[in-house]
């Protein structure tokens, strides 16, 4: 299990780096305003909102906590896969002992 945190952290810096070469290149927000604007965007901001809300179920039920749930939320409004990632990696034992 501890390749599976590795790939993890790799992951998170590999996807991270590029989230923040992006940012330095274009506006978040003015560039989903553009990819509203067509089907498939909307689609892709839709099912990436809609993992996001599923992801948040099961934070709530790893925290059992609305307002630990919901900084979580908010941490990832913009950033939905990067703070996912940090989550599964600061609670990777806690995950895997859960499933066990």
């Amino acid at each position: 299990m501890e390749v599976v945190r590795w790939v993890a952290i790799l992951l998170l810096i590999s996807f991270g780096s590029y989230s923040i070469y992006c940012n330095l290149k274009e506006s978040f927000f003015q560039s989903a305003k553009t990819m509203w604007r067509l089907h498939f965007g909307r689609q892709a901001i839709i099912d990436l909102y809609l993992g996001l809300i599923l992801f948040m179920f099961f934070v709530y039920l790893i925290e059992d906590s609305i307002l630990t749930t919901g900084l979580w939320f908010l941490a990832a409004i913009p950033f939905v896969n990067i703070v996912s990632l940090i989550y599964v990696i600061v609670h990777f034992d806690r995950i895997i002992a859960l499933m066990s």
